[in-house]
């Protein structure tokens, strides 16, 4: 009898300590569990934010590049470029009256492609790089001309320089602005002077780069 006493508290000892340790065991499991499950969630957390700070970072790259495109396209359209304005000091030109319109002297050759001069048969100017004599409705070729200053380029109506100006002869003291068009240049000119008759005179002074 006291032989399977023993053996039955053998027993239940082992049975307890059989179930301590399988207790012992599955609650370790679980908490592993759960700590991996939560270091894959901090995980993932930090990489969607890292994934969305990159998108994020991107898009501001994109919009920044957009941006200065298109405010160099709007500076550009906005405007003349400063570069094509010639707003430096002043030149002084003068043609005296019956002088020579084909001798270099008596020509303002701003650009290769513009020389104003005048004939003394009481025309206008003309351009000698482009044409041996005024026309009334074309000379200077390759000009355009217009009432206002350099500061109103923007808002001024170039047309050919009888147009702007309607008669020669009254074109004094007037504040002009020229469209050199080959050249794509802008200057502003005043006429100091305008002889009438078959002498052909003019001066002027004319802004330079």
């Amino acid at each position: 009898m006291k032989i399977k006493d023993k053996k039955l508290d053998f027993l239940k000892t082992f049975f307890t300590l059989f179930i301590s340790v399988f207790t012992l065991t599955l609650f370790n499991y679980c908490g592993s569990s759960d700590d991996d499950e939560s270091e894959l969630n901090v995980n993932e957390v930090s990489t969607q934010n890292s994934n969305d700070e990159s998108n994020y970072n991107n898009s501001e790259n994109t919009n920044s590049n957009n941006n200065s495109n298109g405010e160099t396209n709007s500076n550009l359209s906005e405007g003349i470029p400063s570069v094509k304005i010639w707003s430096g000091a002043l030149k002084a030109f003068v043609k005296g009256d019956e002088m020579d319109p084909k001798n270099q002297s008596n020509q303002d050759r701003i650009t290769d492609n513009v020389w104003i001069t005048r004939g003394n048969d009481g025309g206008q100017i003309y351009n000698a790089a482009k044409e041996n004599n005024d026309n009334k409705t074309q000379s200077p070729i390759g000009t355009q001309w217009a009432l206002g200053t350099l500061d109103q380029v923007n808002d001024l109506n170039f047309k050919n320089f009888r147009a702007a100006v309607s008669s020669p002869k009254n074109v004094v003291g007037k504040d002009l602005v020229v469209h050199l068009t080959d050249d794509d240049i802008f200057l502003s000119i005043k006429f100091k002077s305008w002889s009438q008759g078959k002498k052909g005179g003019f001066s002027y002074d004319r802004s330079t780069k």
